[in-house]
């Protein structure tokens, strides 16, 4: 007997994220997301000054352009995510990274 999984449609997983995902999607209890970005943050640290536009698909929370913000102080940053809930967690989190850099 086989399985058929049904595809999983792209507003009950907007849903998740908006209601359960995005309060915790930071807690990372087991380091995944934390290498993930550290590797990706290594990769742009080494183009120092050559950074003037960059845009991160899927910004969840905004770690990786808080984190972009103090490495190239002078680059327009875009973050884009489908969550309602990650987005108003990343536009605070980047509010607080643009008043430090400023």
């Amino acid at each position: 007997m086989s399985m058929t999984i049904p595809p999983v449609r792209a507003d009950v997983v907007t849903a998740l994220y908006d209601n359960v995902v995005a309060a915790h999607y930071d807690d990372d209890a087991f380091g995944i997301l934390t290498r993930a970005r550290g590797a990706a943050l290594t990769q742009v640290a080494h183009r120092a000054g050559l950074v003037s536009d960059a845009c991160d698909f899927g910004a969840g929370t905004g770690d990786c352009l808080v984190a972009m913000r103090t490495m190239h102080p002078r680059a327009q940053l875009w973050g884009i995510d489908t969550s309602a809930g990650c987005s108003r967690t990343r536009g605070e989190s980047c509010r607080r990274a643009e008043a430090l850099t400023a």
